[in-house]
């Protein structure tokens, strides 16, 4: 079985190996992508060579097209790309893709299995030379993705509180704060959980590390919430053993199991977030300083 994961990267398999050569140039891997979304069924040739080869006349484009999704089928041995007409499609029965099994996830509420399937920012790192409008479409599935796994975490977060499943609640608190750091609702949602799991040395370190980011990183303030919060939890007298008093999970994480390791420093982690936000702005000199912001978390961490 053929199968494209999308999430964290961009890869091609072919039943379980990396398909490489020509099927895997960018251009054909970004023809993929453009398909892969259940959202959008099919594409007209027209709008695909508009996206991926803009400055090619129509008669080149074209060429470029169908040599493309020959190569491509060529090496995945069948028709896994199909469109003998204007529009073009793919062919579901012979290649599956993490996009169209997150948004079915999505669509049937199952959050943990979209969340198990969320590995990282769609075409994480993906770049495509000379098409300005394959970057801003990228861009707007990015965010909309991030989107709906934000959504399955706040609601699996939300359930395991509910349910008083202390431990699942915070790691999914945790996952959520690092995907969207720079949000204070976020962050104090974050704070409330370590509390009730009887860290509240957690608590207040990570409302310091928020602050820390909104102001040195982002240049904004955060809620003011967020202090006044710190400021309750570090008055109250709460035994660091208030978690006893919920019932403990029988499974440990309904979602995707959290690794538990020796988190980075303060500094390294702020040096990640700035290289991230100024590599998914996709300007030249913000790549550029993205470059260098990495090289930074590299220097002081080799294995981050």
């Amino acid at each position: 079985m053929n199968q494209l994961r999308l999430f964290g990267g961009a890869v091609l398999e072919s039943n379980g190996v990396p398909v490489t050569g020509r099927a895997a140039q960018r251009h054909r891997t970004a023809l993929l992508a453009l398909l892969a979304t259940t959202r959008r069924r099919f594409r007209s040739r027209d709008q695909l060579i508009t996206l991926l080869w803009p400055e090619t006349d129509a008669e080149r484009g074209r060429r470029m097209l169908s040599d493309s999704i020959y190569r491509i089928n060529q090496a995945l041995g069948g028709n896994v790309l199909v469109g003998p007409g204007e529009d073009v499609r793919m062919n579901r029965d012979q290649i599956t893709s993490d996009v169209a099994a997150f948004e079915d996830a999505m669509e049937a509420r199952d959050y943990p299995t979209a969340v198990s399937l969320y590995t990282g920012a769609f075409l994480d790192s993906f770049f495509l030379p000379g098409s300005p409008e394959f970057d801003r479409w990228m861009e707007i599935e990015r965010e909309h993705y991030a989107q709906s796994m934000a959504k399955a975490l706040e609601a699996l977060a939300l359930a395991a509180s509910g349910a008083r499943l202390v431990t699942e609640a915070v790691d999914h608190w945790q996952q959520l704060a690092l995907l969207v750091p720079d949000d204070s609702r976020i962050a104090m949602e974050l704070m409330r959980a370590l509390e009730v799991a009887g860290n509240r040395a957690g608590a207040l370190r990570h409302a310091k590390r928020h602050t820390e980011l909104l102001r040195e990183t982002l240049g904004f303030d955060p809620d003011r919430g967020v202090q006044e919060l710190a400021t309750t939890i570090a008055s109250r007298n709460v035994p660091r053993d208030l978690s006893r008093n919920f019932a403990r999970p029988v499974i440990r994480s309904i979602a995707k199991p959290v690794t538990k390791k020796a988190g980075p420093d303060a500094k390294t982690y702020d040096l990640y977030v700035q290289a991230r936000f100024h590599w998914h702005k996709r300007l030249e000199e913000s790549l550029l300083l993205s470059v260098s912001l990495f090289e930074q978390v590299l220097a002081r961490e080799p294995m981050y």
